[in-house]
């Protein structure tokens, strides 16, 4: 009997450890999970105003044009009039650049679209060595990644339809290797990439037989870096040349 005994209460201290040692690795795994998502919010907290635009002044300065073959269009993209205020306005297979030399890395891109038909691109992370690109259509939603000049991944697609002459707006968040795409402010798609494209600029990109209008485009990221103050001047300098024009003369 008293070896049963021993036998049952060594069986529950076994049960007890067991449970306490669950509970830790639960509470420690709960603990990271937290602190990645409090410094993820955190970190997009910090994030300010990059690049914005809404046309309503009638010129798209600050932006170039270019064919599909990456050559200058000999007619920029127009401003034009949409009831609610002056958008841009793309066609065919054509590209808009904005004239910013920033490639940034942790950021957000939004912008109002409006399908008159076909479809868009919007880049993201656009650089020398490849791109993230939203398709955005009649027939839904896509996120691709390319790796230039020709390999292509496809991340993820939702196949809810889009009306035409309807305004949406797109946005795409990017926090290191996590993507998410949002429409009208719903979460669509998300994806992590194990191999991600670290920075880039945006583009808009309209496609064959397209006609696309775009407005509010809102950039927000992360903070320039602020460049270094200059190093302060040797002590042991001396002035070498000085004059307070008190004589009124300029002589010297």
């Amino acid at each position: 009997m008293g070896k049963c005994y021993l036998l049952d209460r060594g069986r529950r201290i076994l049960k007890r450890t067991q449970s306490l040692f669950c509970f830790a690795i639960l509470s420690v795994l709960l603990f990271l999970a937290t602190a990645f998502i409090t410094s993820s919010t955190e970190a997009q907290n910090d994030w300010t105003i990059l690049f914005q635009g809404d046309f309503a002044d009638g010129t798209a300065d600050g932006w170039h044009f270019s064919d599909s073959e990456g050559q200058p269009l000999a007619t920029p993209w127009p401003v034009e009039e949409d009831g609610r205020s002056l958008v841009l306005s793309g066609s065919d297979h054509t590209w808009a650049y904005i004239n910013v030399s920033s490639e940034w890395s942790d950021y957000s891109l939004e912008v109002s679209v409006k399908l008159i038909s076909g479809g868009l691109h919007l880049n993201y992370r656009l650089s020398d060595i490849g791109r993230y690109f939203i398709g955005f259509s009649e027939n839904g939603l896509s996120l691709h990644k390319q790796i230039w000049p020709d390999t292509f991944y496809d991340l993820g697609s939702d196949d809810t339809s889009h009306d035409f002459n309807t305004w949406y707006i797109v946005k795409i968040v990017c926090a290191q290797d996590n993507l998410k795409v949002y429409v009208d402010g719903t979460l669509k798609l998300e994806y992590s990439d194990p191999d991600y494209l670290r920075k880039g600029s945006i583009a808009f990109e309209t496609l064959d037989d397209s006609h696309i209008h775009f407005d509010d485009l809102v950039v927000v990221g992360e903070p320039p870096p602020i460049p270094p103050a200059p190093p302060p001047l040797p002590s042991s300098w001396t002035a070498l040349f000085e004059d307070d024009f008190e004589d009124e003369s300029s002589e010297g």
